[in-house]
C-alpha cells in the first residue's frame, strides 16, 4: 500500500485522538464507579494503561496495553460482569486485532510512517468496528424492553429508575409512583428512544441529531445517584461522538488547545505541567478509589459531580454544532474487513443468548424486566423461548438462609437457577439454607455437604454462562442489582 497517498488526514488523526482518549477515560470512570475497597493487580494495570493512552493517545503500545488490561479485568470481574464492561471487552478484542495488523504492516518502516499506518488502521478499521459492535449491543438492549413487564407500572424498570433518580436528588416527593400518565410516558418514551437510537445513527441524514438525542438521554439516566451508571453513560458518549463528521474532531481539538492555553495563562502553568497534573489526578483518584474510598460511596460521589458539568458542557457544544452542522453531512459508518466483523457478530450472538436460555446476565438485556424461563417468555415479539439448556427448569426457591445475600432472595420472592447456587456454595460451603427444589423442601445446615448444591462448575462456565435470578410469580420485577449468587 502506498502510504503517501493513503496518509490519514488531520481530521482523521484528531478523531483517533478523541476516541482513544475517551475510551481510556471511560475505563477510568468504570474503575471509579466500581471500586472494591481493596487494591488488585488487574485494575492497577488498567489504570496504568489509561495513563499511557491519555499521555500518548495514538501510540500502538499504549492502546495494546489498554486492550490487554481491559480483557484482564473482564476475566477478573466475571461473573459479576456488567453489560457495559462486556461491551468494552468486545471493543478491546477489536482493538488488539487491529493493533496487531498495524504493527505487522509498519514493521521496518520509519517512525512517521508507522504512525501514519497506525492512524489509518485505527480510523478505517478499529473505530468503524467499535461502532458496529455498539449498534449490535444497542439494538438488543432496546429490543429486550419490548415486554409486558417493562410496560407494567407496578414493576417497570423505567418507573423504578425515574423514582430512584428523583429521590436521589431530593425530588422524591413529586409522587411519580402515583401519576399513571407520567409512568406511561416514561415507560413508552424510554422504549421508543432506545429502539430508535441505533436506527437513527445508521441513517446518514439523522445521524448527527441522533448523537445529541442519545447523549441527552443517557445524561438524564446518569442523574441517578443511587444506582451508579455514569461509567456506562461516559462510555456511550464517547461512542456516540464517533458518529459525528471527522471535521468535528478538529474543532474539538482546537477548542481543547485554546482551553489549555487559557488555563496555562491564568495559572502560569505550562502545558507539560498541566498534563502531568491531569495524569497525577487520574492515577491518584483511581488508586485512592481502590485503596481507601469505601466501595460505592466516595468514589461514586466524586465521579457523579465530575460527570454532570462535563456532560452538560458536551450537550451545549453539541446543540450548537447540530444547529449549524458546519462540517456538512455525517460521514459513513465505515466498512472494516469481513474477518473483523466477527467481533460485532459476537455481539449479535450474545444478544440472542437470553432467548435461547444459554445465558441471561451480561447479554444486553439490562434493566429490561425481560423474562425467558423454561420456554416461556414475556417478550411481546419473541413470545416463546428456545431453551438450549435446562438451567431454568432447575430453579431453587430459597426460603431461609444464614447468608444475608441468599436470604434476600427469600425476602424479594426470587428464584435462582441451581447452577448459580452451586457456584456460590462451592465458595461458601458453611452457609445454612432451607430451600424448595422440584416441589420438595430441603434443609441444609451446611450447604457444602448437600449433594444437590456442592457440585463444582467449570471456571469458564462459572465466569461467562451466568443466569440471573427471576421472580417466582410474574410479572418480572426490576432487578437493578445482582444477587449474591448472581
Amino acid at each position: 500500500m502506498d502510504w503517501v497517498t493513503r496518509r490519514p488526514t488531520t481530521d482523521q488523526r484528531n478523531l483517533v485522538t478523541v476516541f482513544t482518549v475517551g475510551l481510556a477515560l471511560a475505563a477510568w470512570t468504570h474503575q471509579l464507579g466500581n471500586t472494591r475497597g481493596d487494591i488488585d493487580l488487574p485494575h492497577v494495570a488498567l489504570l496504568a494503561s489509561v495513563a499511557v493512552v491519555v499521555a500518548r493517545p495514538r501510540q500502538l503500545f499504549g492502546l495494546t496495553l489498554l486492550g490487554v488490561t481491559v480483557l484482564w479485568t473482564v476475566w477478573d470481574e466475571a461473573p459479576q460482569l456488567s453489560n457495559h464492561w462486556t461491551l468494552v471487552g468486545l471493543i478491546a478484542v477489536a482493538l488488539l486485532a487491529v493493533a496487531a495488523v498495524a504493527a505487522a504492516v509498519g514493521r521496518g518502516r520509519s517512525c512517521s510512517e508507522r504512525g501514519d499506518i497506525a492512524d489509518w488502521y485505527l480510523v478505517t478499521w478499529f473505530i468503524p468496528t467499535a461502532r458496529w459492535i455498539f449498534l449490535a449491543f444497542y439494538l438488543f438492549a432496546g429490543f429486550a424492553k419490548v415486554n409486558s413487564a417493562f410496560l407494567d407500572p407496578a414493576v417497570s424498570c423505567a418507573v423504578v429508575f425515574l423514582d430512584e433518580s428523583l429521590t436521589s436528588i431530593g425530588l422524591g416527593g413529586l409522587g411519580v409512583q402515583d401519576a399513571s400518565s407520567v409512568q406511561w410516558a416514561v415507560m413508552v418514551g424510554t422504549m421508543v428512544i432506545e429502539l430508535a437510537i441505533p436506527w437513527l445513527l445508521m441513517i446518514r441524514r439523522t445521524r448527527v441529531p441522533a448523537v445529541f438525542l442519545a447523549i441527552a438521554f443517557h445524561a438524564a439516566l446518569s442523574i441517578d445517584r443511587t444506582h451508579q451508571i455514569v461509567d456506562f453513560s461516559s462510555l456511550l458518549t464517547v461512542i456516540y461522538l464517533s458518529f459525528l463528521p471527522a471535521g468535528a474532531f478538529t474543532r474539538m481539538m482546537d477548542q481543547a488547545r485554546r482551553l489549555q492555553t487559557r488555563v496555562g495563562d491564568m495559572l502560569t502553568v505550562r502545558p507539560g505541567l498541566q498534563r502531568a497534573v491531569a495524569l497525577t489526578f487520574i492515577v491518584g483518584t483511581g488508586l485512592a478509589g481502590e485503596v481507601s474510598f469505601p466501595a460505592f460511596t466516595s468514589s461514586r460521589t466524586l465521579l457523579w459531580w465530575m460527570w454532570q458539568p462535563t456532560v452538560v458542557a458536551v450537550l451545549v457544544a453539541l446543540a450548537r454544532y447540530v444547529r449549524h452542522q458546519p462540517d456538512g453531512g455525517a460521514t459513513p459508518l465505515g466498512a472494516p474487513p469481513a474477518w473483523l466483523m466477527v467481533v460485532p457478530a459476537l455481539a449479535v450472538v450474545n444478544g440472542f443468548l437470553p432467548y435461547l436460555e444459554v445465558r441471561s446476565a451480561g447479554s444486553w438485556n439490562m434493566y429490561a424486566n425481560l423474562r425467558v424461563v423454561d420456554g416461556e417468555s414475556n417478550h411481546l415479539i419473541f413470545r416463546r423461548g428456545i431453551p438450549l439448556t435446562d438451567e431454568y427448569r432447575d430453579l431453587v426457591i430459597i426460603e431461609a438462609s444464614s447468608d444475608p445475600g441468599l436470604e434476600a432472595y427469600a425476602l424479594q420472592g426470587l428464584a435462582v437457577p441451581r447452577v448459580q447456587l452451586r457456584q456460590y456454595v462451592v465458595d461458601h460451603p458453611d452457609v445454612a439454607i432451607t430451600y424448595r427444589f422440584r416441589g420438595e423442601t430441603f434443609d441444609s445446615p451446611r450447604a457444602g455437604d448437600d449433594p444437590l448444591l456442592n457440585q463444582p462448575v467449570s471456571v469458564w462456565r462459572e465466569k461467562f454462562q451466568v443466569f440471573r435470578a427471576v421472580t417466582i410469580d410474574p410479572p418480572e420485577q426490576c432487578l437493578p442489582t445482582w444477587g449474591v449468587a448472581r
